[in-house]
């Protein structure tokens, strides 16, 4: 039997509250080869150190809108009541067409979205150590007022509490480089799981090749392989060996030797 292997990319999500220094963890992950960035639309003002294309693409409200009415968002959402964030669908397309494995940086409400398009994508929530150390980032930071911190620290305990609802890893960014390692990890022992990859089967192309792999795989349970199945419905070796043909669980590459003939019912014979 022949199998052919692909590898399905990732779509990694990465969020956490402002301050607890996801920005910095996805570049860290970028870091890693065969990862790509998406990069989400909004529309918030643009500041004086970002250039659209890099962080954001900036768009107005009714190019957004325009966008949500053509179904072009993975996910989208509209953050403190001010602003709308969404991540056009074409880097998902891109990600596929490119065998990469696509990094969203995003807030709950879009991972959620994420999360019920695509079960099988990864969250990760990245931590701070505490609220006083969040609170001290975000006062360092020097560019947000009172209410702007209170309203950022409020809506940081609200995601934390639907951390266990959507994400599947926690990051504790205390100690940037130790966390970015942890990230990386992350990433890397998720390329290494068997979900990642889609094996192709292909039953075998005649019956001289079927009674071959059959009797092969029959020698081995005789010689103590475990049956791929649960419960068969013999112990006879053959048998098993035939059932697990017909459900395509073993995979062999198969050439007939050229020492084969073909008489006239298409039936094959050694020479």
């Amino acid at each position: 039997m022949s199998t052919q292997t692909e590898i399905v990319p990732l779509v990694l999500i990465v969020s956490g509250p402002s301050g607890s220094g996801k920005s910095t963890l996805v570049q860290r992950i970028l870091g890693l080869p065969n990862t790509m960035p998406s990069i989400s639309c909004t529309t918030r003002a643009r500041r004086a150190t970002e250039a659209s294309g890099k962080c954001y693409d900036f768009v107005t409200e009714a190019e957004f809108d325009a966008m949500v009415a053509r179904g072009e968002f993975l996910e989208y959402a509209r953050v403190f009541g001010k602003h709308s964030y969404g991540t056009p669908l074409k880097w998902l397309e891109e990600s596929r067409k490119k065998g990469l494995d696509l990094v969203l940086e995003i807030d709950v409400q879009g991972a959620a979205q994420v999360k019920q398009k695509l079960p099988e994508s990864v969250a990760i929530f990245i931590l701070p150590p505490s609220r006083q150390e969040l609170e001290r980032r975000l006062r360092d930071r020097g560019q947000d007022s009172e209410e702007e911190i209170a309203r950022r620290l409020a809506k940081a305990r609200d995601e934390i509490a639907q951390v266990g609802k959507y994400y599947d890893f926690c990051v504790v960014n205390e100690d940037v480089e130790r966390a970015g390692r942890e990230a990386q990890a992350i990433v890397t022992a998720l390329r290494c799981t068997s979900a990642r990859w889609s094996v192709q089967t292909k039953a075998p192309e005649s019956q001289f090749a079927y009674v071959v792999l059959a009797a092969r795989r029959a020698r081995q349970i005789m010689a103590g392989a475990p049956p791929l199945i649960e419960n068969p419905r013999t112990q006879k070796a053959t048998r098993i060996a035939c059932e697990e043909l017909e459900h395509s669980l073993i995979e062999y590459d198969f050439t007939e030797p050229s020492s084969i003939d073909v008489d006239k019912e298409g039936n094959k014979r050694r020479k």
